[in-house]
């Protein structure tokens, strides 16, 4: 399936889209509820002013980026690796 600039509101429920590919596409204001992203690559993103609420990050990297404003459990996460790099010296 392919859509090509289409600007409707998707609901999509009980789907399963492996090996499926996003590329240059606006999901601002978008809500994903119950989604398994095992093994899934995020790469070019703007996650700004989003958030990820009772997920499991387990085994997750984040690389390379710009992480000034984000936080953890309410610790700003820029704080919480200088305390690490200054704790290995």
């Amino acid at each position: 399936m392919e859509l090509h600039e289409k600007r409707d509101d998707l609901k999509i429920k009980n789907c399963v889209f492996p090996n499926s590919e996003f590329d240059d596409v606006n999901m601002s204001n978008t809500q994903f509820n119950n989604i398994n992203l095992s093994v899934a690559r995020i790469t070019q993103a703007n996650l700004s002013n989003g958030g990820i609420t009772n997920a499991t990050p387990s085994n997750v990297a984040i690389q390379d980026r710009q992480l000034v404003g984000m936080t953890i459990n309410g610790i700003p996460v820029h704080e919480m690796l200088a305390d690490h790099k200054a704790a290995k010296g």
